[in-house]
């Protein structure tokens, strides 16, 4: 029997698993405050890979990443661009590999000094999700047949 979708899915399918994350080149001095210029690709255990803008970080740059669990209101985000970064989350890494294109550079930044427990939980939320719509995927696939 085929089920739809909309019968698979439940409301905390709906959570938002996103982080907002700001960044400091501690290499150069530079800021990225843009929330929306940042994107976390993939995160696991000892890395982090993130997309933003050209000539933002180089190759064996150290970073603080400063990574919110809930979206930041642009009044916050004002009070952060003053450097107060309370209530983040903060880790500090190291650019391992770099890669560009004609809008957007793609770094993994190896963390080097953070807290493996809050990281952990941050690693854990990633997968829980990704987890669900791998079971949604497999559910529609053996519907399928």
């Amino acid at each position: 029997m085929i089920k739809l979708l909309s019968k698979l899915i439940k409301l905390e399918d709906f959570e938002l698993t996103k982080h907002s994350l700001l960044l400091k080149n501690d290499t150069s001095g530079t800021s990225i405050h843009e929330l929306e210029k940042i994107n976390i690709d993939s995160i696991d255990e000892e890395f982090i890979n993130i997309t933003l803008p050209l000539r933002s970080l180089g190759e064996n740059h150290n970073v603080t990443l400063y990574i919110y669990e809930n979206p930041i209101s642009k009044e916050d985000l004002s009070k952060i661009s003053s450097k107060n970064y309370k209530s983040a989350i903060e880790f500090i890494g190291k650019v391992s590999a770099l890669e560009a294109d004609d809008e957007y550079q793609y770094a993994s930044i190896e963390l080097t000094q953070y807290d493996k427990f809050l990281w952990k939980k941050v690693c854990e939320k990633y997968d829980k999700a990704q987890e669900r719509v791998m079971q949604l995927i497999y559910q529609e696939e053996q519907d399928e047949f």
